[in-house]
Order: C-alpha cells, then structure tokens, then sequence
C-alpha cells in the first residue's frame, strides 16, 4: 500500500523546491501522482491534500488508486469505512472499483492521518 501525503505540513518541508500546492503547477502534476503511487506500491495507493471542492468549499481530499495489474479489492468499499471515520466531517465521495475520491472537512492533521491509517487498515485487511 503506497501512501503520499501532501498536506499543509509537507508545504513547508518543500518550498525550497517547488511552488505552492495551491499553484496550477500541483494540479499538472496531480495526475501523475494519483497513478504512480498505486504502480510503486504495486496494489493500492493513496494521494491526500488540500484544496477545494467544487462548491468552493475547502476540503482534504483522499484519492485512492489500485495499480493497473491489480484488481484484488473494489475500492468503493473503503467509503463505509470514511463515512465512519470521519463522522460529521465527511463531505462526499465515489468512483468505480479501481479509483476512488473522497473529501472531507479541514482538521487536525495528526487526527485525520490515524483516522487515514485505520482506513489504510481496512483495505490492507481485504486484500486478494
């Protein structure tokens, strides 16, 4: 299971080094990012940022990804698990078996990330 985090805490590790994650320059390489994850993980992969959804609100996003070779787990089945997580502060979601997008409302780093570990868990779990 491969896990990138791209949250507010990382910006300040890489500023350095490239632009700001609210830039155009982030969104152009997001692609790559949701599909080279799951690829070195070999199964699954997950990307988490911040941003905005398409209301304008602000959100974290939890993008999750299989690898192309891999169809062990239908990864809409992690939003029970989401919804249960993260409560009140889950903002929506969905996807088809190999992707799926999920936001929820901006919090505490540390909480969302072992909340996201225990989602993390849940998928490594149901592996075939």
């Amino acid at each position: 299971f491969g896990f990138l985090n791209v949250l507010n805490s990382v910006h300040g590790e890489v500023k350095d080094v490239c632009q700001s994650f609210s830039s155009e320059w982030f969104h152009e390489i997001l692609g790559f990012l949701l599909n080279i994850v799951p690829e070195h993980a070999g199964k699954v992969g997950m990307v988490c940022y911040q941003g905005k959804n398409a209301e304008g609100e602000d959100c974290i996003f939890i993008k999750i990804r299989r690898a192309v070779k891999y169809d062990g787990f239908d990864l809409r089945k992690a939003e029970d698990q989401i919804k249960e997580k993260y409560g009140d502060t889950y903002m929506g979601g969905g996807g088809h078996a190999g992707a799926v997008s999920f936001r929820v409302q901006p919090q505490d780093e540390k909480k969302f990330l072992a909340k996201v570990n225990k989602v993390f868990d849940f998928i490594k779990d149901n592996f075939n």
